[in-house]
């Protein structure tokens, strides 16, 4: 489905290292020497000297170096001759790459110092801020450098004993980049690392999930999630687990899932969540699309006849039901993020009578947009929109997800490029209405991107949530996606983003 997304992000760039003749023949010992640049002199990507060597014993200055940088992370871009520093001239052969890496600090002088030599911290610094768009800051008390060196020797990136202010030779200044390169293409090994966490440290026995820290109150919202990512990254082991504890513990007798149960795996009360029950139908459908089992197609099935029974109102699906002894009862309104419009399309291909229910949803959804922004609920019966004072963007990402609906997608991505990162919520105005951060944004807003094949920003997002994965092996969120090492992360958090990388390399 993304597969030109993943292209992009995976695909191993090929770079000019040296600004001289090409298909020379070098000496053994250098081939050797250059570790995992090996691959790019075999591929004939890195030039070498008419005296047949690669001088890789030399250290490199910061014109080479930005050269270096400009192709491999941006090989697309056009190189224009200009004067962008006071000793960048533009008729020099380093002024186009230079330019172009502008995020490279320069001095307070205005200069740029091309010839200076490069150490290791500023090698690391300069590639993690290409390749992620920012670089891990030290501790208090530490060198300016220490935080990165240790995210790179946590990555595998810096796989030697040197320290920040030791100068790169251009040997391992070639395998530093291909290595760093490898690091940030990973979006895979980083999914891979985030479901072990989840797996390791968010569920529990028979596949209850932790909302947070020892929190084994499980959601139904937790476990489609949960469903839906095991499905599209075609993990069938937790997908099992996940369909047996549905199964056992979540479906009631009226074939609604509860919406949440306690640690004791009791309910805390009888009542669904329309939107999640939602969820875990489209995880169950899209598993039995991966994994051939008729077993989680029929439960699909089942749970939307009972959805269709109890939970549409006027043609459309409200936010929840509960129910007692005398039997169930069916809210008369709807919550817009709430309406899941990819699993009503999904069972519409099952059930025509879904069909009309997905028409009327959509129509409530698009009716609701207003200034920019979604309402936040919608009054079955009265037909009224109820807008908030201030919109948490997670609801408003959710429903233009549902939408395929682009302006929320240009809206973030604004704040994006002008605050580099996302805030919880915003005014009516657009203004940012907190400075919180939450993992959720940026993986509803890489779906988001993904649906509407806006790829650039999606590997933006990427890389922003990818810069955030604890890679510290002693840290107590190691593999999770965390603004810190120790914090309590939360599921719905870990797997929206998990969700996203899942579909982002399926």
């Amino acid at each position: 489905m993304y597969k030109k997304f993943i292209q992009n992000v995976c695909k191993v760039l090929l770079v000019s290292l040296f600004l001289t003749v090409a298909n020379v023949v070098f000496a053994s010992h250098e081939m050797a020497a250059i570790g995992v640049g090996r691959e790019l002199i075999e591929k004939s990507v890195i030039e070498g000297y008419p005296d047949g060597s690669l001088k890789l014993d030399q250290t490199i200055n910061r014109a080479e170096a930005a050269k270096i940088i400009a192709l491999y992370y941006f090989p697309e871009r056009k190189y224009f001759r200009e004067a962008c520093y006071s000793d960048v001239p533009a008729e020099r052969w380093f002024s186009p790459y230079i330019c172009v890496v502008n995020f490279i600090d320069g001095y307070a002088d205005g200069s740029f110092r091309p010839g200076d030599r490069v150490n290791y911290g500023e090698a690391l610094k300069m590639m993690y801020v290409a390749a992620f768009g920012s670089y891990p800051r030290a501790e208090v008390g530490e060198a300016w450098f220490d935080g990165v060196l240790r995210q790179a020797r946590a990555e595998h990136v810096l796989r030697s004993a040197h320290n920040g202010n030791e100068y790169v030779t251009r040997g391992e200044f070639a395998s530093l980049v291909a290595r760093t390169g490898s690091a940030r293409d990973g979006a895979l090994a980083s999914f891979n690392r985030g479901l072990l966490f989840f797996e390791k440290n968010m569920t529990g026995a028979e596949g209850r999930i932790a909302q947070f820290g020892s929190d084994f109150a499980t959601t139904s919202e937790s476990v489609g999630l949960l469903l839906m990512t095991a499905a599209y990254a075609g993990d069938h082991d937790i997908f099992e687990k996940e369909y047996v504890f549905l199964k056992k513990h979540l479906l009631s007798e009226y074939g609604l899932a509860y919406w949440q149960l306690l640690t004791d795996l009791t309910p805390t009360s009888p009542s669904n969540s329309t939107p999640d029950d939602l969820n875990i139908i489209e995880g169950l459908l899209a598993g039995f699309d991966r994994f051939g089992d008729e077993r989680y197609r029929d439960t699909a099935l089942e749970m939307g006849a009972a959805l269709r029974r109890y939970a549409v109102r006027d043609g459309v699906p409200t936010s929840l039901s509960s129910w007692n002894e005398s039997g169930v009862y069916t809210a008369s309104d709807l919550l817009l993020f709430y309406a899941q419009l990819d699993a009503i399309h999904m069972l519409s291909a099952y059930d025509s009578s879904w069909s009309e229910i997905e028409e009327n949803t959509r129509d409530v959804l698009e009716g609701g947009f207003k200034n920019g922004f979604f309402a936040k609920q919608f009054t079955i019966h009265g037909g009224e929109y109820v807008y908030r004072f201030e919109h948490a963007i997670i609801e408003q990402l959710l429903t233009a997800l549902y939408l395929r609906s682009g302006p929320i997608l240009d809206f973030i991505k604004n704040e994006m490029r002008t605050n580099g990162r996302i805030f919880g919520s915003y005014t009516l105005d657009g203004l940012p209405a907190s400075d919180v951060e939450d993992m959720a944004v940026y993986g509803l807003a890489g779906r988001l991107a993904l649906v509407l094949e806006d790829y650039e920003f999606a590997h933006d997002v990427a890389a922003k949530i990818m810069s955030t994965q604890i890679l510290q092996s002693t840290a107590k969120n190691y593999g999770a996606f965390s603004w810190s090492p120790d914090a309590d992360v939360y599921s719905f958090s870990q797997l929206q983003t998990l969700l996203f990388l899942a579909l982002a390399t399926d």
